[in-house]
This record gives C-alpha cells, structure tokens and sequence, in this order.
C-alpha cells in the first residue's frame, strides 16, 4: 500500500479496474438469478460500466492537468532568487524611473560606472540622481529595495537644495548583479 501512495496512476488504474470487476460481478449475478428483466438489466449495466469509463478518463485527465501545474510551479521555484545571466539595464532604469513618477521625485541624471567582474559575479553599478521631498525619497528608497530585481543601493548621500526649501536631492550609485561572464583567455604567445 506504501507503493501505491507514491503511484497515483497505479492506485487510480486499480480503482477504475475494481469498479469494473464489481460491476461485472453485480452484472454476472443478476443475470444468474433474474428472468425476464435480465436485458434491461444488462443496458442498465452497460451504461453504468460506460459512465464508470467516463469517470476514469476524466480522473486521469485531471491527474494530467495536475501533473502539468506542478512541474510549472516547480520550474518557476527553481528559477526564483537565481541571478540573471545578464544585468536588465534597460528594463531595471524603465523601472527605477516609473518609482521615481510614483513618488513624485525627479530623476536629474543617471550615468554607467563600468562594470565590476568578481568570481561567479558581474556588477553593473551606475550613478542616479534624483530630487524630492524627504518623505518621498524614503518611499523611493524603500520601494528600491523590495524590488524583485538583483540590485542594491551601494552609496547614498541626500543634501538639501538651497534654492528649493523642502525640495533634497539624493545621489545613489544603483548596482545591478548578475553572473559573471567567463573570461576570455589569450593562447600563450598571442595578444
């Protein structure tokens, strides 16, 4: 019985074949002991074997379905939290800029740093500059960091802007990572 709760299939197939050999059983000993009603018993019979079939086939149907889903979800499982072959630049700033609209800030400058190569790492960083409220800022921050992309703010500074009151301005240096690209090698006595 322990087999048979690791095979589902198994147990269903079991199942399905139980009922018939019930069904057959029921249908062997009507027409043993009846007399003239054993046609419409048979019919009777023939379609409940028919509607057991029916039954089966939607069961395993949904089985299928089923096992479809899960292996789904557990791709997408295995995916989660992996890092990126490859730094989204563009899709990660298209975002950052639609955090900064969100939280009324204005994003004044955005510049490449170069890329950073560690083992097993590649860090994108880039300068970002933007201006706002402090509260909005906080906001823009926070929001930044419970975003689902492989970045972190690695330097802040916020200063206020003396010719707007109330208005600061934040410099942030934005890191994206993603696995590093193996190094090319030169062959010995080339390059």
């Amino acid at each position: 019985m322990q087999r048979l709760r690791h095979h589902p299939t198994l147990l269903i197939d079991l199942m399905g074949g139980a009922l018939l050999v019930l069904v057959a059983a029921l249908f062997l000993s009507m027409t043993a002991f009846a007399g003239d009603g054993t046609v419409s018993q048979i019919d009777t019979m023939e379609q409940s074997i028919a509607e057991a079939r029916r039954s089966l086939a939607l069961v395993r149907a949904n089985m299928d379905e089923s096992r479809a889903r899960l292996k789904l979800n557990q791709q997408r499982l295995a995916n989660q939290g992996r890092l990126p072959n490859a730094a989204p630049v563009d899709e990660y700033f298209r975002f950052l800029s639609s955090l900064a609209t969100q939280h009324h800030l204005t994003v004044r400058n955005q510049i490449p740093l170069g890329e950073r190569q560690y083992p097993g790492l590649s860090e994108t960083p880039f300068a970002y500059e933007v201006t706002g409220s402090w509260p909005d800022l906080i906001r823009f921050l926070e929001a930044i960091e419970n975003a689902p992309y492989w970045a972190d703010v690695g330097y802040l500074t916020i200063h206020p802007l003396a010719e707007q009151p109330g208005i600061r301005r934040a410099l942030l240096t934005v890191c994206l990572f993603s696995v590093a690209r193996p190094q090319e090698t030169s062959a010995p006595g080339k390059g």
